[in-house]
């Protein structure tokens, strides 16, 4: 078993334990953790005992950037990270920011045990499109050491369509307010990271994927060495039906 981020599921975890246990009158169920059992969630009437086994030791050292929001104003770009020192000792280390997987900044700070320090970036690029706020000390946790922000704001949304003409997706792209679509063949496409919000292949795959943007395929080809895709299905002209009026033979 490997440990993962991701909460427990409790219930569900009581009830493949009594299925194992069923015939066994001296099962019992032991749970392995570093903080304690939500009693409330045991059903009622559960037949089982339940042993709770603590692991681990309170009171390390663990920095964390709880959050990096971000704000644009006629077109100005600020971002604010907030770091809180959970362990009980003062902590001094480095915030760095990138902006588009580019360092951009970097920061010394100490925050006070139990305590909260926050860092402000003014004047960011007027075109970045993902932030990344990261501590370069290791501590218990590494989880909680970065924190990402996708910048909207007040700029429209940037998409690429790369198609041959097909005007129906590119009138539907456009159709929301804000949104700027862009056009070019595939044999006039050339990646261009961060470039763009979106990327929209219509009926083409490129041999690697563009990095920095969305990706959204559309009707991609066969064999194209990314994902599956079958023949096309070719579909018959529709032609109209007879109309029938319900009339007998004596109707006008």
């Amino acid at each position: 078993m490997q440990p993962t981020s991701q909460s427990a599921n409790l219930p569900a975890a009581l009830s493949v334990g009594a299925s194992v246990a069923e015939g066994h009158a001296d099962a019992q169920i032991t749970i392995v953790g570093d903080g304690s059992v939500d009693r409330s969630q045991v059903p009622q009437g559960f037949p089982l005992p339940i042993r709770y086994l603590g692991v681990g030791a309170s009171g390390a050292a663990n920095l964390a950037v709880a959050g990096l929001g971000t704000r644009v104003t006629d077109g100005r770009v600020t971002a604010l990270a907030r770091v809180v020192n959970y362990g009980p000792e003062a902590k001094t280390a480095t915030l760095v920011l990138r902006v588009d997987g580019a360092r951009f900044d970097a920061r010394t700070l100490t925050v006070n045990p139990q305590a909260t320090a926050d860092v402000q970036w003014d004047e960011l690029p007027a075109t970045a499109h993902t932030l990344e706020a990261r501590l370069d000390q290791a501590d218990s946790l590494a989880l909680d050491n970065a924190a990402w922000a996708v910048l909207g704001g007040d700029r429209p949304t940037r998409i690429l369509l790369v198609s041959d003409g097909n005007v129906f997706v590119e009138r539907a792209l456009g159709l929301r307010t804000d949104t700027r679509v862009t056009r070019v063949s595939p044999g006039d496409y050339a990646p261009q990271p961060q470039a763009y919000d979106l990327i929209v292949l219509d009926g083409f795959v490129p041999p690697v994927l563009p990095t920095g943007s969305s990706v959204l395929l559309v009707h991609p080809p066969p064999g194209n060495g990314l994902v599956t895709a079958g023949p096309d299905i070719p579909i018959t002209t529709p032609a109209p039906r007879a109309r029938t009026t319900g009339c007998s033979a004596t109707c006008p």
